[in-house]
Order: structure tokens, then sequence, then C-alpha cells
């Protein structure tokens, strides 16, 4: 069986209601787009702060942060788009150079609305930090549309596989979704959960015990 790749769309993108994605992009010039761990840590909160519901990120500031500090997180949260009931996140992983999402969408267009709000703070942020200007993705992001639950499984093993390269236990890479499975530990703004069903819904689960088993054969399904 072939190896599951890239996704081959990028510009011309099917934009379908209720469908599942693998996006993907990376730095301008294959340049690395995270160097530090505020860099990583920086992306995953734009993330949730898209993705946790209003109210709940706005309580999660409360406990977290205090004074002047806190008044400043407030400003940000209750500025920022809510797209808690129009996107659900199954899988993410940040490299070096690239990010790669799997999600499903409401809307047609909500993953559109979704990256434009993601990758614009982000980097505002990484030209602010380095003192640059200009594009730090290399290009509009891709978008491979995944039709059935073999293909949405299959694609969120891939990027959970993302790391191996540089990281010899991907149970124990931070950057990724992947320890959420292994850890049994569901946060609100990922769909862990969901994808474990889609799993169990698929025709791998004849194979495999559970996703996580999936996800480490070192075999190709």
């Amino acid at each position: 069986m072939p190896r599951y790749g890239m996704p081959s769309l990028n510009r011309n993108k099917l934009f379908a209601a209720g469908a599942a994605y693998h996006i993907y992009n990376r730095g301008v010039n294959k340049l690395p787009i995270f160097f530090t761990k505020k860099d990583y840590v920086t992306y995953i909160t734009f993330l949730q702060d898209y993705l946790m519901p209003r109210d709940v990120r706005i309580k999660e500031a409360s406990k977290r942060y205090a004074g002047r500090h806190l008044n400043k997180r407030l400003t940000r949260l209750v500025n920022v788009p809510d797209f808690s009931k129009e996107i659900e996140l199954l899988s993410y992983c940040l490299m070096p150079n690239h990010i790669h999402l799997v999600l499903i969408q409401k809307e047609a267009h909500d993953m559109t609305r979704l990256m434009r709000c993601l990758h614009t703070s982000y980097a505002r942020y990484f030209n602010q930090r380095y003192q640059r200007v200009g594009n730090i993705f290399q290009d509009i992001y891709k978008a491979g549309l995944l039709r059935r639950n073999r293909s949405i499984v299959r694609a969120a093993r891939y990027v959970h596989r993302n790391p191996i390269p540089i990281c010899q236990d991907i149970k124990t890479y931070l950057w990724s979704s992947f320890r959420y499975h292994t850890k049994q530990k569901h946060l609100s703004w990922i769909h862990t959960e969901k994808l474990e069903r889609i799993f169990e819904k698929s025709s791998f689960r004849t194979s495999y015990n559970n996703y996580t088993d999936f996800v480490e054969d070192q075999h190709e399904p």
C-alpha cells in the first residue's frame, strides 16, 4: 500500500462543510519558524485561544494570571475570535520549520478564517521578536481533504509520527498532541476522544487495539 504522503492540494482547495482536512505549512525558503521554547508555546497558545470557548479561556486566565498581567491577558482574550463551535482540532504537530494540523470544519470556510487569524497572529509575534519584516510562511497553507475515517486516522498518524527524525520517543515530544493520547489527559480544545472514536470506526481497528498502538507501529499500515 502506498505510504501516506503530504496533501496534494494547495491554492485549489475543496471547501466542504463538515469535512476533515490535513493542513500543512512551512517557513519561507524552508527556514525555521520556531527557534525557542517560547516560539512553540506562543503558537500553541494562539491555537488554544482560538479553539477554546471564550468563557473557558477567560476562566483559565483568571487562574493563571494576576494584576496587570491578568488585565493584559483578558484584554486580548475578549477580542479573540471564538472558533470553538466551528472547528474541531483532532491532532497537531509543530516542527522547527513547519506545522501540521488535522481538523474538521463545520462550515465551508471556517478553516480559512482560523488559519488567517492563527498565522497572522504568529507572524506578528515572530517578526516583532526577531526584528524582521515580511512573510514567515512560504505560501498559502496546503489543505488535503480527508474523505473517509481511514484517511483521517492515517493523516493523524502521519502528523503524530513527524518528530521521529529528531525525537526517539514521540510520546515525549512536547510540541505534538500525541502525548495527550498516551497520558489520557484531555483538553477541551483538542478533540482526542473524537479522533479515537473515528479510529474505532475505521478499517484499521481490526489490526490494532487502539489509536496509540496504531501510531507507534513502525510498519506502514
